[in-house]
């Protein structure tokens, strides 16, 4: 900014101070002469050093130190000088509070805003492993391993399942100017993984296990067990039931010294044991009531259990199979148990436990079951087949269920309950859910990363980068300032001391009738934006509009239906004069008319009605201060659901041609707020 100042071929438009030397001058004048242009030059810069050169208001301004502003007077407006954009931007700090977190595809970063001056965005950067050096940092926008930038205090990146990631992350200023990252750590995220597909390889590992097996065994085969005892002399091609063989049934051969063989685990013969033993515990039979054909119920009650060990070159193995069956009628209940523990030469060894139940075909039941391969590689499971699924706790008198899993619908007191995981209470310090429905919900940290859709928010502070409202997006210049299109605000009604836009219009380069008499004409009577001649006995004879327009040179109409609320609205116009100023007889100002209309639809176009009218008073003299904007502020009552009509007039007397010899114009424009003070 102050080599800005400092520069020598910035030239002041209009401030060189040289002048030529009277020849007539004596020779002491000339010294004095000679003395104020060396003063004059030096302060304008034209010579000697440049850290001499005399810094005016519009040098701040243009080097971005200061800048003009307009503040309201009672007499109208004037200018002011401001801080400048540029004024007080400091080094940025390093960023603080930062932290990562991952969703199912998205991972949010989210950090402090800072608080040093002169903040334009925050640059973040990633990478796949914890590697600083590798992200090249000081390229800034050119590193491979820049991810992108925001105004905001949080950034979200799309990355997908099962994903993890290392970010940094650093502040910069509207110098362009970068800090520090958070750290030489990068800060991780992780996405969750895709728990569709995860469940969809637990399900394939669960078709795998022999535990599982067996149990869909006992379920499936009509003899109710997962493995059966066959005696006979030959090798048996089905089970005694007429029903397919299955892997681990036993064959006692009877013709040979009670040989035993193990069907093998493809079910396409039989393996001879080297050693085997076989115990029958129970094998008893009951009948309690006769046969069908006197007409009389038969009831059954079986019960047996076998042990037996088998042996071979390879493996060996101990199996327990127990059968306990109660039918009467066409009505059957059975238990069966499987114990199975088996050990083999190639380092691998397994146990299992199955327990199965069966009324009428309706199963329940479960295993346990563990493994050990020759890799080391260890495995156990512990799996249930029920259409419900409990863990209760008595207390006292009740009883208390901290959740139920149900696996199939169910009828309830008439009511349907749908599968699902049901849990009273639940404390989770991890979870990721794909899809979630919560009637209540506290939070305390929310990252939403991808979208959030909400009928309604209330908060009490919401931290964005931008806001999009309709088709109206709020923005920030990264300095504090809301950015707002063009005609992007309407007010409808305002809330306590506040002030709001309605409506405005601007227009340029008008073209406008110079006036050839004194333009105090116009402020002898109000209306002030015209005046009317009499003749002798006091009749109008003709009608003098500001700029020979009766409609001036700018309008602005607000319809009823923009005006909700009865109340002050305050009033701003402007008025810009082009073209050239010489002599003392130049003359200008300018003024606002407002009419009324009852209606809420159309307005009162009669200009020489009017519901208020206001002026600027008269600049006369030579200067050019007549170019300079001509500005008024001022509070006006409107009528809500009442149409207004605003006429802006300006006035010239004796201006010249513009530069270039265009004929004189005019600029301006007419903006309307609504005020709320209470």
């Amino acid at each position: 900014m102050a080599n800005e100042l400092l520069n020598t071929k910035n030239i002041r438009k209009g401030a060189k101070g040289s002048f030529a030397v009277p020849k007539d001058f004596s020779p002491e004048g000339k010294r004095f002469a000679q003395s104020i242009v060396d003063n004059i030059q030096q302060l304008t810069g034209e010579k000697g050093n440049a850290l001499d050169k005399a810094v005016t208001f519009n040098d701040l301004v243009n080097a971005g130190i200061a800048k003009k502003q307009f503040v309201l007077t009672d007499g109208g407006s004037n200018f002011v000088i401001g801080p400048g954009d540029n004024q007080g931007v400091d080094t940025p700090t390093a960023p603080t509070g930062a932290s990562a977190g991952g969703g199912f595809q998205n991972i949010l970063i989210s950090w402090d805003y800072p608080s040093y001056s002169g903040h334009s965005h925050t640059e973040i950067f990633v990478h796949d492993s914890d590697n600083f050096a590798q992200v090249e940092v000081s390229k800034g926008r050119l590193s491979p391993k820049f991810l992108g930038q925001t105004t905001a205090s949080v950034f979200s990146h799309q990355v997908g399942n099962g994903a993890n990631k290392y970010y940094w992350i650093r502040h910069v200023n509207q110098n362009d100017v970068a800090g520090p990252t958070q750290g030489t750590s990068g800060l991780n995220g992780t996405t969750a993984a895709d728990i569709a597909a995860q469940m969809g390889l637990l399900s394939e590992q669960l078709q795998d296990l022999p535990g599982f097996t067996a149990l869909n065994t006992l379920i499936n085969n009509s003899a109710g067990t997962a493995a059966t005892i066959i005696r006979s002399t030959s090798a048996p091609t089905t089970r005694t039931d007429s029903s397919a063989l299955q892997a681990n049934d036993i064959w006692i051969d009877t013709d040979d010294n009670n040989q035993l063989y193990i069907r093998n685990s493809s079910n396409n013969g039989w393996e001879e044991a080297r050693d085997g033993t076989l115990v029958t515990l129970v094998n008893s039979i009951n009948t309690t009531v006769g046969d069908a054909n006197s007409g009389l119920v038969q009831s059954v009650a079986t019960a047996q259990a076998n042990i037996v060990t088998l042996t071979n070159e390879n493996s060996a193995q101990a199996t327990s199979i127990t059968n306990l069956t109660s039918s009467v009628g066409t009505n059957t209940a059975s238990v069966n148990t499987l114990s199975t523990a088996n050990a083999t030469t190639n380092d691998r060894a397994g146990a299992s436990y199955v327990l199965q139940v069966n009324a009428n075909g309706h199963i329940a039941g479960f295993v346990v079951q563990t493994s050990a391969s020759s890799s080391g590689q260890t495995t156990s499971d512990v799996i249930f087949q029920a259409d419900r699924f409990r863990v209760v706790g008595s207390s006292g008198s009740g009883v208390t269920t901290p959740f139920t899993v149900v696996t199939s619908p169910f009828t309830q007191n008439g009511e349907t309950v749908a599968a699902g995981t049901y849990i009273t209470n639940a404390f989770i310090q991890n979870g990721a859910i794909t899809n979630a429905q919560i009637g209540d919900l506290q939070v305390d940290n929310a990252k939403v990363t991808s979208g959030l859709s909400a009928a309604k928010i209330t908060a009490d502070q919401m931290n964005a980068d931008r806001v999009k409202i309709d088709n109206l997006t709020l923005d920030t210049d990264g300095n504090g300032n809301l950015i707002i299109k063009n005609n992007g605000v309407v007010v409808n009604k305002l809330g306590s001391n506040s002030l709001g836009r309605v409506a405005s219009v601007y227009v340029t380069n008008q073209a406008y009738s110079q006036q050839n008499f004194d333009l105090n004409s116009f402020k002898t009577t109000s209306p002030l934006h015209y005046f009317q001649s009499t003749d002798k006995l006091g009749f109008p004879t003709s009608t003098t509009f500001m700029g020979a327009d009766s409609d001036g040179f700018a309008q602005l109409t607000i319809f009823g239906s923009q005006i909700k609320e009865t109340g002050n609205f305050v009033v701003h116009y402007f008025v810009d004069f082009h073209g050239s100023v010489s002599g003392s007889s130049v003359e200008s100002t300018a003024a606002l008319n407002i009419t009324e209309s009852t209606s809420s639809s159309s307005a009162n176009n009669t200009t020489t009605s009017s519901y208020l009218s206001v002026d600027n008073g008269k600049r006369g003299g030579s200067g050019s201060f007549h170019l300079t904007p001509l500005h008024r502020y001022f509070t006006v009552s409107l009528t809500a659901g009442r149409t207004y009509k605003f006429f802006l007039y300006a006035a010239g007397r004796n201006f010249g041609n513009q530069p270039g010899g265009a004929s004189p114009t005019v600029t301006g424009g007419i903006s309307v707020h609504r005020l709320n003070r209470v």
